[in-house]
């Protein structure tokens, strides 16, 4: 399937500094064939990586392998979400944790974590990124996963059991490529309605986005902004869009390094 991704991507043309790639209704048609098949197989680890994998072609960005020496602790550190249901989920696994070991809390630290999705379902959540904690309000799950450098994760399901909700880990802080492609999601061009999330987030490693501001349909918005390079700096803003119908909406981000970034995001149903 590898291949295919790449095709993809490479089909995807960024014309300008901080120009995110575009999305046509024919890529997403080509792509919303793996959505469906993975939200029937979702705890699968190929599902997952497969799901990963197309919203990043769906971004412009190369697909992701795993990384086998990582797998085990991050099945470990699903076990442990599993079979904690009651603890506040957190980056740091305490001891006293059930099924507590190393290397699930080495993973923790180092990955996207959730509790009551199904394995590929998890990611579309990470994608969402909806939720009132600090560390949801500047999408550090989609950032991480729709890093522009990353190569590799670990991944580890365990599905729903008596007693036990369903807990994945993709292990994330791998080392990165170079790169300074910005990223935008939803992405430029045509995006499948169930792929649109609250939040929209646009981002690029190494730039500096303090100044940046937002337009959408001409009207400036509010926006949340963190720095950083790992992973990349953001700007994240909640429009306001009429409720599950198509719809097209021009974005326009000012005090951009390179300058002004313009583009459409038009809402479809597949």
């Amino acid at each position: 399937m590898i291949w295919k991704y790449l095709l993809i991507v490479m089909a995807l043309c960024v014309s300008a500094w901080g120009q995110p790639a575009e999305l046509t209704r024919e890529r997403a048609m080509e792509l919303w064939p793996v959505y469906v098949a993975t939200q029937a197989a979702p705890n699968a680890p190929g599902a997952i990586v497969e799901r990963l994998n197309m919203y990043r072609a769906a971004a412009g960005l190369g697909p992701v392998a795993v990384d086998a020496a990582l797998n085990p602790g991050s099945q470990q550190c699903a076990r442990v979400l599993a079979l904690n249901p009651t603890w506040v989920i957190s980056h740091t696994l305490p001891r006293p944790l059930k099924g507590w070991t190393a290397a699930a809390s080495t993973a923790a630290k180092n990955g996207c974590i959730d509790r009551y999705d199904d394995g590929a379902r998890a990611v579309a959540d990470f994608m969402r990124d909806w939720g009132l904690t600090s560390l949801n309000k500047y999408v550090g799950h989609r950032r991480w996963l729709m890093h522009p450098g990353l190569q590799t994760v670990g991944v580890g399901a365990v599905a729903s059991s008596l007693g036990n909700p369903a807990a994945v880990c993709i292990y994330v802080r791998t080392p990165m490529g170079a790169s300074t492609q910005a990223v935008a999601w939803p992405p430029a061009g045509d995006v499948p309605i169930g792929w649109v999330p609250e939040r929209w987030s646009y981002s690029a490693p190494g730039s500096d986005l303090s100044a940046a501001a937002v337009w959408m349909d001409g009207r400036r918005v509010s926006v949340a902004r963190q720095a950083g390079t790992s992973p990349p700096g953001v700007i994240v803003w909640q429009p306001t869009l009429p409720f599950n119908v198509e719809s097209r909406h021009v974005v326009r981000i000012e005090g951009l390094p390179g300058g002004r970034v313009e583009y459409e995001v038009r809402r479809f149903r597949p």
